[in-house]
């Protein structure tokens, strides 16, 4: 057929074969080649990817440490300041209520009043000469007596060798008696006598107890 005989066909045939199988391993060599390459390459990338997350997940770690560190510290400073300005409000409201005038309170008011007009009678009031916050706490207390039916001399007075703080007044008296259940701090005893004594605008009932009312004691005495 067209001048061919079966030997030069089979010929031919091996040739193309064997050309076939020259040219798919060649393919199979550079497939392998091109896939080796590409996988050495991802593998180069993902380890660059690897090695640049682990950095920045290590700078991460850092950072998020300093940051723990320091709220750590903040929140400690915080703490020594809350305390300290508890503690400076505690000692400004010491101070203030050290140095405010004395003033009775309603509940006082109410109670000494309730037990001053079960035995009313006569007294002797007598506040520190000089001093403006005694004359404030006394006239008060004179008001109270007052209007509680009570006949009261009222007078200032200086010791002149004694220094004497708050009310004064005989424990013996119906005066202590009320001051007690008014919860009002007071000395249970007359002053004691004096070698020296100033005295200013008196007036002294006869036979009457005295109620001296002192300075406001000082911080330091407290």
């Amino acid at each position: 057929m067209f001048g061919l005989n079966l030997e030069t066909i089979n010929s031919w045939v091996n040739g193309i074969y064997l050309s076939s199988v020259a040219i798919a391993a060649v393919c199979s060599v550079l497939i392998f080649a091109v896939s080796a390459k590409i996988s050495a390459e991802k593998d180069r990338q993902i380890a660059e990817f690897r090695t640049a997350a682990q950095a920045e997940i290590s700078s991460a770690q850092e950072a998020a440490a300093v940051a723990g560190a320091r709220a750590a510290e903040a929140n400690e400073r915080s703490a020594i300041l809350e305390k300290e300005a508890k503690f400076a409000q505690l000692e400004a409201e010491r101070i203030k209520k050290s140095v405010a005038w004395r003033a009775l309170t309603a509940n006082q008011v109410r109670s000494l009043s309730s037990s001053l007009k079960i035995n009313t009678g006569s007294v002797n009031l007598r506040f520190m000469d000089g001093d403006p916050e005694a004359l404030y706490f006394a006239l008060q207390i004179g008001r109270v007596l007052n209007d509680s039916g009570w006949n009261v001399a009222m007078g200032s007075t200086k010791p002149g060798n004694f220094l004497a703080f708050g009310i004064w007044v005989s424990q013996e008296t119906h005066l202590a008696r009320a001051l007690a259940a008014a919860d009002i701090p007071f000395t249970p005893k007359n002053l004691p006598p004096q070698t020296s004594v100033s005295h200013s605008n008196l007036q002294t009932i006869q036979g009457a107890p005295f109620f001296f009312v002192g300075s406001r004691r000082p911080l330091a005495f407290q």
